[in-house]
């Protein structure tokens, strides 16, 4: 059991600490609007940055397998494998 208790102590030690940031963090936020709409508080270069790093995300997702299946690219067929 002696293997286990490091690796109880840093799940614990990160949950508290990942609950003490977000506790901070999100004080202001009073209600689901403010939540969701971030109080109306972030630009549009934020906003749009945001939503291309998500759709890159998602073509990615999708398309890798096949590339993979049916694509020639090397590092493609390294991540089907």
């Amino acid at each position: 059991m002696n293997y286990l208790s490091p690796a109880i102590g840093r799940s614990s030690s990160s949950i508290a600490s990942h609950l003490r940031f977000g506790g901070l963090l999100g004080k202001d936020q009073r209600t689901t609007r403010d939540y969701f709409l971030g109080s109306k508080r972030h630009s549009l270069v934020g906003i749009g940055l945001s939503i291309v790093a998500a759709e890159t995300s998602a073509l990615t997702i999708i398309g890798v397998p096949g590339l993979a299946w049916g694509g020639t690219s090397p590092s493609a067929n390294v991540l089907a494998t």
